[in-house]
């Protein structure tokens, strides 16, 4: 049997698909087994994923979801083992060999993540986040009550077996904050950590689950309505102010900015005290005043020139 399990949920990434299983593939850790659980795809993912017959457990559902493709794969996994990889994104070749060997140190931990790098849809770096280090569970579950910590996402999850014998499946009512939902269950119960180092990337494209920032902010607010609804006013405050934050910098991300000033201001009327240490609300909306005003004044000078 081998000693984990590689599930890769997949809906319609026939292009990013291979390159996430080749990077499995090429894991300095050799001791793994892929699953592939095909949530229902209408383009040439099956063609893709079938050359890989003799070296991938491949399953086909209707579409159901993210998180039912995910809980599809633990079910069919024989390892003790399991680790997430989405479709779109990658391991660094020690991915797996690092993380088995902090299991291995340190067998009273149960999950382990990592930093990550944020690539563009072509491969391309657009930035580094290292992984929030911390073996104090207390800390890990403040923080996680607030925001998710920079853990490689699913993609860098590595989790005991176990852990989803005793805490259930993934929440498949909760769409986009169902990872957050999960490694807050797991850490409740058990010891977890996250290596710094830059294990995944992570590739940011305009079909990104997230880039669907009102779908985000709802899921996001069913997670604390879920969690934190017996949490001081102050925690609960703070979360919501963490998910304005959130989506203010994906709304600028994206070139919106006036959704963008909406969400910060927003943030701020939640909880307009620091939230965490990411906490840049002011610098973003003196940024996003400063661009409005630049627009504003071009605009007027543009016109001006026009009537001359």
């Amino acid at each position: 049997m081998p000693l984990v399990s590689v599930i890769i949920p997949l809906y319609n990434y026939g292009k990013y698909i291979e390159d996430a299983i080749n990077s499995v593939l090429n894991q300095t850790f050799g001791d793994y087994e892929i699953i592939v659980v095909d949530d229902g795809s209408t383009d040439c993912s099956a063609l893709v994923v079938k050359k890989y017959l003799n070296q991938v457990r491949y399953f086909y559902q209707g579409n159901s979801g993210h998180s039912a493709a995910r809980n599809n794969g633990i079910s069919q996994a024989r390892g003790k083992y399991i680790a997430f990889l989405d479709a779109d994104d990658l391991w660094m070749p020690e991915k797996l060999e690092k993380q088995m060997k902090a299991f291995s140190e340190s067998p009273d931990i149960s999950m382990i993540g990592c930093g990550y790098h944020i690539i563009d849809s072509e491969g391309g770096m657009l930035r580094t986040v290292s992984g929030f280090e911390c073996r104090d569970p207390k800390i890990f579950l403040d923080k996680w009550k607030i925001h998710s910590i920079p853990c490689g996402s699913a993609s860098g999850m590595v989790i005991r077996r176990e852990c989803f014998d005793s805490v259930g499946m993934f929440d498949e009512k909760l769409g986009s904050a169902e990872d957050r939902d999960m490694w807050f269950r797991i850490a409740k119960q058990y010891k977890v950590s996250v290596l710094r180092e830059p294990l995944v990337k992570i590739r940011a494209h305009i079909d990104n689950l997230h880039k669907d920032i009102p779908r985000v902010i709802h899921n996001q607010k069913l997670f604390i309505q879920k969690h934190l609804m017996q949490e001081s006013w102050h925690i609960k405050r703070k979360a919501y102010g963490y998910v304005y934050l959130d989506a203010a910098h994906e709304y600028y991300d994206q070139g919106r900015k006036r959704e963008a000033l909406v969400s910060a201001f927003h943030s701020l009327q939640y909880f307009p005290l620091k939230i965490c240490d990411t906490d840049d609300r002011w610098k973003l909306i003196i940024k996003l005043f400063y661009v409005y005003l630049v627009g504003t004044l071009n605009s007027n000078e543009a016109n001006m020139m026009s009537k001359q």
